[in-house]
């Protein structure tokens, strides 16, 4: 009986434990470093304000990012910044518990997923207006 009792502790904190891989070894938020070219742009990375060069921290999601940069002189520069999915949740895999718990929260939380950690926008001249 105890022998059972502890089979089923033991199992149920290995779960825990294992649940969620991506989450608990990759995060659930990215720090995405903006530049542009030339600097000094501001850019909006989906209602996010960053001024170039600039981190931005974002939650991981299965959605692209759509960036916008403004500078005085320059044409606006824009881009997008793609959500793939993050390998690390395949760990799940090692334990029967992480196969549906651990995926239920990767996916959840965002942390099945991962964007690129630098971002740069070439920005063009205006021409002059003779």
């Amino acid at each position: 009986m105890h022998s059972k009792i502890i089979s089923v502790i033991v199992m149920l904190s290995v779960a825990i434990l294992n649940t969620g891989c991506a989450s608990m070894f990759t995060g659930t938020t990215s720090n995405i470093n903006v530049t542009s070219t030339p600097p000094g742009a501001d850019c909006n990375v989906t209602g996010h304000g960053v001024h170039t060069p600039g981190n931005v921290m974002l939650g991981k999601s299965y959605s692209d990012l759509t960036i916008n940069c403004q500078k005085e002189g320059y044409e606006d520069g824009s881009s997008t910044i793609i959500s793939s999915f993050n390998p690390t949740s395949l760990v799940n895999i090692l334990t029967v518990y992480g196969v549906v718990i651990g995926f239920i929260v990767d996916f959840s939380t965002g942390a099945a997923w991962q964007y690129a950690n630098q971002v740069n926008i070439n920005l063009i001249k205006k021409a002059n207006k003779s």
